[in-house]
């Protein structure tokens, strides 16, 4: 290898045609497509955009982000499978990718056959096969299996005959995609070992991993990359934590709208789901020749985004993104570039016909008692563009993007779509029967539940080593003095009892309609990774022998869902109790640092 980086991208984008018919996409691939029509057969989907970055000898590179992102293309343009649409992708070494469990190896041969067929198209002799075989077979264990056809392997079997393949011949360039994790920790402890010793040899690694564990152990430094753009780089411990804030920011958004539905007696099916969007129909003036240029578009709730898509960027235009720009039976243009910014147009050509182009946004709820706008970066080239909003088949009033020939930013309020008001937040309607209250007495009911953090946000993702405060308003319904029993219990998705929490009797003088609140505070939350659903009971007569009948005044059965993060990998125990190793000998007593209890939690705290 030269003394060249290994790996080096410079503003490599890769775009796709998607075209309207099969016919159209044949017409391209015959080199016809300029007589039906040139570009307006088909519409771009750009995969990724503007990728820069290198990869030196020896360095160990992680690459993160969602499903979609781009991570395979990226791998693909450094394997060779595509080609760039533009930029310059140089690759300077022998590459082996291990981008699938079983990836490359036939599913009707043995291992041993799957061994020697690979081998050989690696170029190696029939000598060279003998020793490398014997090699695999002693790392892989997998005995008399490997007489056995690969289909019938488990998938950590599988993973690691292909991790073992993909690494017995020193590569120059090792590419690894989620491999590591289908195996067990056995062949992860192997596996760590296998790569340091490939590494030492002058390898460069290219990990990709949604084990973010893994991103940190292995790599010195990391890209996120989201919607086909590199989000951050630098250390991979830094990158890390910023992609942990981030997609518990949306796991979190997810849990609270769905505990949210729970309350509003929503179904199963549709606690899950996207159960509101909200559309912004843009269009250019009324003048021939009048021409809008939008080069971004973000949601904001009470002042705050909640979501956005850059217009023109790579994967404006993809399905499954929250936020994205329609491009069937649309005028947006093909994204362009001024300078740095990336936009796409509509224009008006004709004196007649409606020219426009629609930006939709999914949401998990539309909260009524917030405040909603949205925030339109555009530069209009023209007389007055316009914007009217939709929510639903509710329309908003039509809103003029005035003429401005440099990029400004608009701010459209949606306040003209809000129907009746409900409460925000992790709201019960005692009125309402919701599918998760057992009956009870009546006479006091629990109003309303929240979970917060330690600085007194509404979450429902927290930190391991935080705080998760469970506040609950009891509203009497009757004048009386009441005994109380507060209980709170807190379960594994699989039903298992993670931990419970039982109040002193307590005894309430209330008037009717008078609101009490109560507060039960762990901190520091010491749960095990994983989600967990929160019971909340309040009861005039709790016996705990399970042989005495109790009496609810009001019970809410596993109706709010949270989760825990920041444990370490490989620690997926159910509660991290509190305890201290040391050395003993004889009278002396040394304290073993370095343990979980040492160790900060993966991820910001908010």
């Amino acid at each position: 290898m030269s003394n060249a980086a290994a790996v080096e991208f410079a503003e490599v984008g890769k775009m796709y045609k998607v075209f309207s018919s099969r016919s159209a996409n044949l017409a391209d691939a015959l080199g016809l497509g300029r007589f039906r029509g040139g570009s307006s057969s088909y519409k771009e989907f750009w995969a990724l955009r503007d990728i820069s970055f290198s990869l030196g000898q020896g360095e160990r590179l992680g690459i993160l982000g969602r499903n979609g992102a781009g991570k395979s293309t990226l791998l693909k343009l450094i394997t060779g499978n595509l080609t760039p649409t533009e930029g310059r992708v140089a690759v300077n070494g022998d590459v082996q990718a291990l981008l699938e469990v079983g990836g490359g190896l036939h599913p009707e041969f043995t291992g041993r056959e799957n061994i020697r067929a690979a081998l050989t198209h690696m170029g190696l002799s029939p000598r060279e096969i003998g020793e490398v075989e014997e090699d695999i077979a002693e790392f892989t264990e997998l005995g008399s299996f490997l007489d056995s056809p690969f289909k019938t392997y488990s998938l950590g079997m599988q993973a690691r005959l292909s991790f073992a393949i993909g690494t017995s011949v020193n590569p120059e360039i090792l590419i690894i995609d989620e491999v590591l994790g289908a195996g067990d920790a056995y062949f992860f402890g192997k596996s760590t070992a296998r790569m340091q010793a490939l590494i030492e040899k002058g390898a460069a690694v290219i990990l990709v991993s949604h084990g973010l564990d893994q991103i940190v152990r292995f790599c010195e430094t990391a890209i996120w990359i989201d919607r086909g753009r590199i989000v951050e780089r630098g250390p991979s411990t830094e990158v890390v934590k910023s992609y942990e804030k981030f997609i518990r920011e949306l796991e979190n958004r997810r849990l609270q709208a769905k505990n949210q539905k729970a309350r509003m007696n929503y179904d199963a099916f549709a606690r899950e789901s996207y159960t509101d969007s909200l559309v912004a129909v843009v269009r250019p003036g009324a003048e021939v020749g009048s021409r809008v240029d939008i080069a971004d578009v973000r949601l904001l709730r009470d002042g705050e985004t909640e979501d956005g898509v850059s217009i023109g960027d790579p994967q404006d235009a993809n399905p499954d993104q929250t936020a994205v720009v329609v491009l069937e039976d649309s005028a947006w243009s093909a994204p362009s570039r001024d300078e740095h910014v990336l936009f796409r147009s509509l224009e008006r050509t004709e004196p007649t016909g409606d020219v426009y182009g629609n930006v939709v946004f999914l949401l998990w709820l539309f909260y009524q008692a917030s405040e909603y706008s949205f925030a339109f970066r555009y530069r209009n080239l023209g007389d007055a563009a316009t914007v009217t909003l939709w929510h639903g088949t509710n329309i908003g009033p039509t809103v003029r993007l005035e003429h401005s020939e440099e990029w400004t930013t608009q701010v459209v309020p949606v306040e003209a779509l809000y129907g009746l008001d409900q409460e925000p937040g992790i709201t019960v309607d005692a009125s309402q029967p919701a599918l998760s209250r057992w009956p009870g007495e009546g006479s006091l009911v629990l109003e309303s539940v929240r979970l917060t953090n330690e600085n007194d946000l509404d979450r429902a993702v927290f930190l391991t080593r935080g705080a998760l405060r469970i506040t609950a308003v009891i509203r009497a319904k009757n004048d009386g003095r009441f005994p109380v029993k507060l209980a709170a219990l807190i379960f594994r998705a699989d039903g298992i009892v993670a931990t419970r929490h039982v109040a002193s009797e307590v005894e309430l003088e209330v008037d009717a309609d008078e609101a009490v609140t109560a507060e039960l505070e762990l901190d520091p939350l010491l749960l095990g990774t994983g989600s967990y659903l929160l019971s909340v009971g309040l009861y005039r007569k709790l016996e705990l022998d399970g042989i005495t009948p109790s009496e609810i005044y009001d019970y809410l059965d596993r109706s709010f869902e949270f989760q825990v993060i920041g444990n370490p990998g490989l620690h997926n125990e159910l509660v991290h109790h509190p305890g201290s190793w040391a050395i003993v000998e004889g009278d002396t007593r040394q304290a073993l640092r370095g343990s979980l209890d040492d160790q900060p939690p993966i991820g910001v705290a908010d």
